[in-house]
């Protein structure tokens, strides 16, 4: 699974012919002081979102497109026990009644929500606080609401440490002009990723060559 990438003041690491994602100490959940309200977590709260691959992640985002955003890959620690909201397979009788719970809630999950807010969250802030104290479920699993390319989902761990970053750094992707394009910048000649049905033109190596020059001198000033 690919994280949800970061965009932060901080910038990946950097050099003139090349450019790396944020180290894998640096990536995953927030701490708790700096957990804003999310889909699923109160403010204050940290969960650990993951996408079911990199478009998703980046989609998911809903990064602008001065934003540069880090990915990296997660393995769980632990075989996990998840609600599946994506496809309703119901492994057992304490799954399904959590299922048969939240059915008519289902749809707030996968409404796509624009802009991040406490009131827009509540329904499935309250339904993911009900699951974490009355079953030992490790998350839940819903249908992308922002890639609608292929059979894409999100998931949400409760607990931060059940799932760990398998890349050492992870890969740099900048949107394009629909800002549901993201081309990999790690890379000079890679394909764009797309999380719809709009073409887009890919940067030109001398474009990605810039993007990094920039961010290698933003980092030389901080120093």
């Amino acid at each position: 699974m690919a994280t949800r990438p970061k965009v932060s003041s901080s910038k990946p690491s950097s050099s003139e012919t090349g450019i790396n994602g944020f180290p894998d100490c640096k990536a995953g959940a927030p701490p708790s002081d700096k957990a804003s309200s999310g889909r699923a977590n109160p403010e204050g709260i940290s969960y650990l979102y993951l996408s079911s691959d990199k478009e998703t992640a980046c989609a998911e985002l809903r990064a602008t497109l001065d934003d540069i955003l880090s990915v990296s890959a997660f393995k769980p620690k632990k075989e996990l026990k998840i609600l599946n909201l994506h496809k309703a397979e119901l492994a057992n009788k304490e799954e399904m009644d959590a299922f048969y719970f939240i059915k008519n809630m289902m749809s707030s999950f996968m409404r796509p929500i624009r802009k991040q807010g406490d009131s827009e969250y509540c329904a499935t802030q309250y339904v993911a606080s009900y699951i974490q104290a009355n079953t030992d479920l490790d998350g839940i699993k819903w249908i992308s609401s922002f890639n609608h390319q292929k059979d894409a989902f999100n998931v949400v761990l409760f607990d931060v440490s059940a799932a760990e970053c398998a890349d050492k750094y992870g890969e740099v992707f900048k949107p394009l002009k629909t800002e549901t394009t993201f081309q990999n910048i790690s890379l000079s000649d890679s394909t764009p990723l797309k999380a719809s049905t709009f073409d887009c033109n890919p940067l030109t190596p001398d474009e990605v060559g810039k993007i990094r020059h920039n961010l290698h001198m933003s980092q030389k000033h901080l120093k």
